[in-house]
């Protein structure tokens, strides 16, 4: 590539990050994530400092309650209206009763008018993702820069999960609940004013009228047919849900452990969540090695396994040391466990059917934080935070005891390409894939067997599918001259794919093999979505010495 061509060369997030309106949209994502986090800790902090142990628990069913109300509606409305208007309105929502939440917190006020405002803010933080969702589509320039916005999204979740608790921890050390409300309601203007350019440009818009409950209980009865009658599948679902569970009760329970059974201050409870977040982000960098595997029924059972040890143990010893050693491993196997789920639960899944189960596992996320928040205020009730931390060591005992055999039927039953996975991971390209990308990528490709002899392409033709080499040689020639033979653990293909033109080689079979070919909405939404995969793929590209740019910016 020519010099003067350098600034097409550029990785496609860099080219993303010209785009103001996408830019803008995953800054209000990250603002409205650690809003999220700050907000739920400081507020059944503050309603503990108020009224005990009770109260919080009672601030944390109000908190969870309007999630699993807004669920099942909150992607009608994104569809039904303008996503960017619905998004800054939300935003806005968000600003006026966080802020009105502090000032209720700072005065003499209620302090059940200060949970209700909250409450109300994590309502229309709910509605807030499904808005993205399809705003996004609309907001980018081109396929590349979709993928781009969702490996954006995606660490923009990874963030949050630390940032908000560090966040809600500074801010209750050095003033206290009002001032981190105060500070959440500051995220979510910020929020509303980035989105605000993209919403006075978007149209009006008024369609699908309806009953949007009707649509979300259509929804959630066709997950459940859709997995019914696959091997293990409810038990797969069954422990996602009891995982949610247990997330919903470790919430509040670490705000009464650290205040009541550590002795710790306001801060106490941010720290306590910011370890487990540090567990949960390291277990996301280590965990694509563990799930290569075909089974994963095994690391389910691990996973459950090292939370229940590391849970009782914390209620055995309570103290600040062994808390801080012990909850990075519930962050680090409670991330697991939920990666190696939702693997099998897609494995297990009939084909076509990934989007209503996935739809009725957001809605099993807020079912299931609700009930173990309810289920860990009686425990407390009844006995302390240790009572509650045995307690939940016992749930998860039964659980992995009544699933155990459920999950491995759905291994058993699952029809994962594991060779097709295998091969993939031989080729530079896919290695620096996410397990779940991998396997997708996998599930689309289609075995063909090739005589020797065999034109696969020639070059001048249109492309329209990536070759991975399963067996046999393959004879790589440009302008009847020979560049270079290829065999297993490589591929061909890419260069039509990238760079949007004809094929600029041809590939003949020298020998008897087969290929797996992966068509191109598949391998671009993969490879594009991964800044390293992308780069692996020029750098090859420029190797060539092909005078090829990267149509990054504009569509194809």
């Amino acid at each position: 590539m020519h010099a003067g061509e350098a600034g097409q060369d550029q990785p496609a997030s860099r080219a993303a990050l010209r785009n103001r309106g996408l830019v803008a949209l995953t800054l209000a994502a990250f603002t409205n994530n650690v809003t999220e986090w700050t907000m739920y800790i400081s507020t059944v902090v503050f309603a503990f400092n108020r009224g005990g142990a009770g109260t919080a628990g009672i601030a944390s069913v109000a908190m969870l309650v309007p999630v699993c109300i807004s669920a099942p509606l909150a992607g009608i409305a994104a569809e039904r209206h303008s996503p960017a208007r619905l998004l800054c309105a939300a935003h806005v929502v968000q600003a006026v009763t966080l802020i009105a939440a502090a000032a209720t917190a700072r005065s003499d006020a209620p302090m059940a008018m200060t949970i209700a405002l909250c409450s109300v803010a994590q309502g229309a933080i709910t509605f807030t993702r499904p808005a993205v969702a399809v705003l996004t589509p609309a907001v980018v320039r081109s396929a590349r820069e979709l993928t781009v916005a969702n490996v954006w999204n995606s660490s923009v979740d990874s963030a949050s999960i630390l940032l908000g608790p560090l966040a809600a921890t500074a801010l209750l050390a050095a003033s206290g609940a009002p001032a981190a409300l105060a500070f959440c309601a500051v995220l979510a203007a910020i929020g509303a004013m980035l989105i605000l350019p993209t919403a006075r440009r978007e149209p009006s818009r008024e369609r699908g009228k309806g009953a949007p409950t009707a649509s979300a209980l259509a929804t959630i009865r066709e997950s459940l047919h859709s997995i019914r009658h696959r091997p293990g599948a409810l038990g797969v679902l069954a422990a996602l849900g009891a995982g949610y569970v247990f997330l919903g009760s470790l919430d509040l329970l670490l705000v009464v452990f650290a205040r009541n059974d550590l002795g710790m201050g306001e801060s106490g409870p941010g720290l306590l969540s910011t370890s487990v977040g540090a567990g949960a982000v390291i277990s996301a960098v280590v965990a694509g090695r563990l799930v290569r595997r075909p089974r994963l029924a095994p690391l389910i059972s691990i996973g459950f396994a090292a939370i229940t040890i590391a849970v009782v143990a914390l209620g055995a010893l309570s103290v600040i040391a062994a808390a801080l050693i012990l909850l990075p491993v519930i962050g680090f196997s409670r991330a697991l466990v939920n990666l190696t789920t939702r693997m099998l639960l897609q494995r297990s899944a009939p084909p076509g059917t990934l989007a209503p189960m996935f739809a009725l596992v957001e809605l099993l996320s807020g079912i299931g934080m609700l009930l173990g928040s309810i289920a860990i205020q009686a425990l407390i009730a009844v006995g302390s935070a240790r009572t509650g931390l045995f307690g939940l060591g016992a749930f998860l005992v039964v659980v992995l005891a009544l699933t155990l055999r459920s999950l491995r039927r759905a291994d058993d039953g699952a029809d994962v390409p594991v060779v097709a996975i295998s091969l993939l991971r031989r080729l530079p390209l896919f290695q620096p894939l996410t397990p779940l990308a991998v396997e997708a990528v996998a599930r689309c490709a289609v075995e063909m067997t090739v005589v020797a002899g065999t034109n696969v392409v020639s070059r001048g033709d249109a492309g329209d599918h990536f070759f991975a080499v399963a067996d046999g040689t393959f004879e790589i020639t440009r302008d009847g001259e020979r560049v270079l033979s290829i065999g297993r653990g490589e591929g061909f293909g890419e260069v039509a794919l990238l760079a949007n033109v004809p094929r600029t080689a041809t590939v003949t079979a020298r020998t008897a093999g087969s290929l797996l070919s992966i068509a191109r909405a598949p391998f671009l939404e993969a490879v594009t979505g991964c800044d390293s995969s992308n780069r692996i793929a020029w750098t090859a590209i420029r190797e060539w010495g092909l005078d090829l740019a990267d149509p990054q910016v504009s569509d194809d």
